[in-house]
């Protein structure tokens, strides 16, 4: 289902002079970066799993989102265009690896130039003591723009005009919680919201800070 080469049509080749990362490439960095972030808070992320999917089914009578239905619709995107590229990743306890605590799933759409969530879902929320609890959107948001960093370099993603966009918000009340975040703006008509790369970057930049000074303190 997938070309392991980036995109086609002039957005990235890989040349000679110029060493650049394959796509599968571009996620395993991303998520070896991740979690370098995550570990002092005893929290790991990776790929989604076989397991993860059928654990997620097993218990989708108790999640908010209907994933089956949302990874279906994510699964047919990819298929329809293959020049989107699909990156779904879960966060897990490095001590309890067996079952995710939240999952993500996002594509980069070349022709929008655009990072795009259309799903994701935190199963800790009954969970205070949890570390991904509360912290789980900033966490997406430093992971995207980590693969943001990636497309960039070696995929042509244009930095100037790349978008991060977050779909379809479950109701207003969530959709304003994202708006605290990343510069993202409301798209007028739609539960979707999106931010620049460069206001991404600052956020980060802040958010980076914050995080220096929680591992300190753990």
């Amino acid at each position: 289902m997938e070309n392991d080469d980036c995109f086609e049509n002039g957005l990235s080749h890989h040349q000679a002079a110029n060493v650049r990362l394959t796509y599968s490439e571009i996620i395993e960095q991303t998520l070896s970066d991740m979690n370098s972030v995550l570990e002092p808070f005893d929290l790991t992320t990776g790929k989604l799993t076989p397991h993860d999917e059928q654990w997620i089914f097993a218990n989708r009578h108790r999640l908010t989102l209907l994933w089956q239905k949302t990874m279906l619709n994510y699964d047919d995107a990819l298929l329809v265009d293959p020049e989107k590229k699909g990156f779904d990743f879960a966060f897990k306890l490095c001590t309890a690896q067996s079952k995710p605590a939240g999952i993500c799933a996002c594509f980069f759409n070349p022709h929008t130039n655009s990072v795009e969530i259309p799903g994701f879902e935190n199963f800790t929320r009954d969970e205070p003591e949890h570390p991904l609890n509360g912290r789980m959107f900033r966490y997406i948001l430093y992971t995207l723009y980590l693969y943001s960093l990636a497309l960039i370099e070696h995929c042509n993603a244009a930095e100037d005009t790349l978008k991060i966009r977050v779909c379809h918000a479950i109701s207003d009340e969530v959709l304003h919680r994202y708006l605290e975040h990343a510069g993202l703006v409301h798209i007028h008509g739609t539960m979707d919201c999106e931010t620049s790369f460069s206001a991404l970057e600052q956020y980060i930049e802040t958010v980076a800070g914050h995080l220096a000074s929680e591992t300190a303190a753990v």
